[in-house]
C-alpha cells in the first residue's frame, strides 16, 4: 500500500521491517519470495529490478531498467537465480548474490509481455500482448557439475567465466606465475597444475584459482574460477579432454565440461561419467 513493502510473521503484531518510496526509486509491482524465502524478488514495469534480504529488509538492485527495460522479473523455481523478460521478447537469466548475467535468451517474440515457468524450471510459458502463448523447453543453463564431499552430485551454472580477467593477472605471463608460486610451501606441483589433451592449453591452482593459459604464448586466457568458499588446491583433465576437474580444499571437486555432452539430468549418470573419467579422485 502506497509503496511501503512490509513484512510480518505471521500471528506476529509488529511488522520486521518497512521499505518505504524514499528507500527505492521507479515502482514496485510484482513481489515474489525465493524458494528459500530468504530473499524477495522487487520488480515493476520499467522499473529497476531488486532483491531484498528477508531477514533484515536490505535492499540490492541488480538491474537498472537503463541497462536494458524491464517488462518483468521473476524467479526460476527451486534456484537462487532470476530470469528479467526485457523489451523485444530478450530474456536475461541473472545470478541473484552477484548480479552477474549468465545466459541471454532471444525468443524471437517481440510482442511477449509475460511468462511463466514449470515447476521444473525446464519449460517456459510465453504470453504476447495479442493473448497467444508459447510453451518452449529452456537450454540447460547449469554447465557446473559438482560433486560433494558426501557423494551429492549438484548442478549450477558457470556464470562466473563471463566476468572479465581480473587486473592483478591479465597481463601476466605463465612463466613468470609459475616461478612467482613454485616455491610455496605444501604445495603439491605435480596436481597444481594441468595441460589439455591437444596440449594447447595449461590450466593452474597454484594461487587457489582456477585459472586457464595458452600453452603456446603464455598469456592467460580466463580466470575460470577464484574467491570461493575455499582455495582450488589441485586440477586435472579427463581422459578424453571434455571435462575439467577443479578440488577445492573444502573436499568439493567442480567439473567443467568442455563439450555439452557431458551435461545430463540424471545424477547416476553424472557420477558414472566422472568416475570412469577421474578415477583416483572420486569415492
Amino acid at each position: 500500500m502506497g509503496g511501503k513493502v512490509v513484512l510480518r510473521k505471521i500471528a506476529k503484531e509488529n511488522a520486521q521491517w518497512i521499505i518505504t518510496t524514499e528507500d527505492y526509486t521507479h515502482d514496485i509491482e510484482y513481489l515474489e519470495f525465493s524458494s528459500d524465502s530468504r530473499s524477495l524478488l522487487a520488480s515493476g514495469f520499467h522499473s529497476n529490478v531488486m532483491v531484498i534480504d528477508t531477514p533484515t529488509g536490505k535492499i540490492k538492485t541488480v538491474w537498472r531498467n537503463k541497462d536494458g527495460i524491464v517488462l518483468k522479473a521473476k524467479w526460476l523455481p527451486k534456484n537462487n537465480y532470476l530470469c528479467i523478460l526485457h523489451a523485444n521478447g530478450i530474456l536475461s537469466f541473472i545470478e541473484a548474490k552477484s548480479g552477474v548475467v549468465f545466459q541471454v535468451l532471444r525468443t524471437n517474440l517481440p510482442s511477449i509481455f509475460d511468462f511463466e515457468f514449470s515447476k521444473d524450471g525446464k519449460k517456459i510459458l510465453l504470453v504476447t500482448d495479442k493473448g497467444s502463448c508459447s510453451v518452449r523447453n529452456l537450454p540447460d543453463y547449469s554447465s557446473i557439475v559438482i560433486l560433494r564431499p558426501d557423494g551429492i552430485i549438484e548442478k549450477t551454472p558457470d556464470f562466473y567465466f563471463n566476468l572479465s580477467k581480473s587486473k592483478d593477472t591479465k597481463s601476466l605471463k605463465l612463466n613468470e606465475f609459475l616461478l612467482k608460486h613454485e616455491l610455496k610451501p605444501n604445495l603439491e606441483q605435480s596436481t597444481a597444475i594441468a595441460y589439455s589433451s591437444s596440449n594447447k592449453q595449461i590450466v593452474t591452482t597454484h594461487d587457489g584459482a582456477l585459472r586457464i593459459w595458452s600453452n603456446q604464448t603464455g598469456e592467460l586466457i580466463a580466470t575460470i574460477a577464484e574467491k570461493l568458499s575455499s582455495d582450488f588446491t589441485s586440477c586435472s583433465f579427463s581422459s578424453d579432454g571434455t571435462i575439467l576437474m577443479g578440488k577445492l580444499e573444502s573436499g568439493h571437486q567442480l567439473f567443467y565440461p568442455t563439450k555439452r555432452a557431458f551435461i545430463s539430468d540424471s545424477p547416476k549418470e553424472l557420477k558414472s561419467k566422472i568416475k570412469s573419467e577421474f578415477p583416483h579422485t572420486t569415492k
